[in-house]
């Protein structure tokens, strides 16, 4: 096998996609692995292979890199497995800081799991004297497969207005999946640094209300925000949750929008020599990318 193969878990989702065709394009022999397999409309590139797997680990060729873009759980049942992984870059989450003293008990609960997973995965590279990324996007978009920017967008987009809380004043920090991508791509490279630790945020820092008033102008429509006490807009949020458009949203996002999640990255950029977009979307960032744009990106 090509001594520069490189498994991506979590090929099919928004960093994934954007990693791909930017390996092949450094020269990567690509193992590409996703639950669906490839997606239908994704363009074949002659160094990538897809691999349609619920349980890589058992199925896995010998690897020499590791891009994980999926859960944490599986990144470390993976690298176990893969003990000739001489570099590794782990997309964690900002939330792992941001929702670790959450009043919900469930979000609490996931903050502490991924911490666990970043630690069990540092220990493990330690161990094996082999390079480490762990990487913690803050608000991610790009492709519209998020349940965030993307549902709000949705939800503008069918209604002409936008319910957010009267406090709605917390900073955010949005990045696009291709920045992170990129970052990915880089801190794969021989001369990365050989540990980092790091959030990796967007180029804006905006308060939440001004974001969403961005997302108006996407698709064309004046701004209408209806401001309600959060404790309102929470028990609605709540409601939304049980319905199968809500999935996922939890009363607790609501009160978060008058809270700062917000954070340094400047050593990641400077190490990995990125400088992420500033948050000024377009229609294009919040749908899929087009066969054009994935062979654009693997030049």
């Amino acid at each position: 096998m090509n001594p520069r193969c490189v498994a991506v878990l979590g090929a099919s989702s928004q960093i994934g996609l954007f990693s791909l065709p930017m390996l092949a394009a450094r020269g990567w022999q690509v193992l590409a692995v996703s639950r669906k397999g490839q997606p239908p409309d994704y363009p074949d590139l002659a160094s990538v292979r897809w691999l349609a797997s619920e349980e890589p680990a058992t199925v896995l060729p010998s690897v020499q890199a590791l891009l994980s873009a999926g859960p944490m759980a599986l990144a470390l049942q993976v690298l176990a497995s893969q003990p000739g992984v001489e570099r590794s870059v782990v997309f964690s989450t900002s939330s792992v800081l941001s929702k670790a003293g959450s009043p919900d008990p469930e979000e609490q609960q996931m903050a502490q799991s991924i911490a666990a997973g970043e630690a069990a995965i540092t220990e493990l590279c330690n161990a094996r004297a082999s390079a480490l990324c762990i990487l913690r996007p803050t608000l991610v978009y790009g492709c519209g497969m998020d349940r965030n920017l993307s549902l709000l967008l949705a939800f503008i987009r069918r209604f002409g207005w936008l319910p957010i809380s009267a406090r709605a004043q917390g900073l955010r920090q949005p990045v696009h999946a291709l920045d992170l991508a990129l970052a990915a791509v880089h801190a794969l490279a021989p001369d990365a640094p050989h540990r980092l630790q790091s959030e990796l945020c967007g180029g804006s820092t905006l308060a939440y209300r001004d974001m969403v008033r961005r997302l108006f102008a996407v698709v064309g429509k004046p701004v209408r925000l209806l401001e309600v006490p959060a404790t309102v807009l929470a028990g609605m949020v709540g409601l939304a949750g049980h319905t199968p458009w809500g999935r996922g949203l939890r009363a607790s996002m609501a009160h978060r929008q008058s809270v700062d999640l917000v954070f340094d990255d400047s050593k990641a950029r400077s190490l990995l020599g990125v400088s992420p977009r500033p948050f000024e979307p377009g229609m294009a960032d919040f749908q899929r990318p087009s066969p054009q744009t994935i062979i654009g990106l693997a030049k």
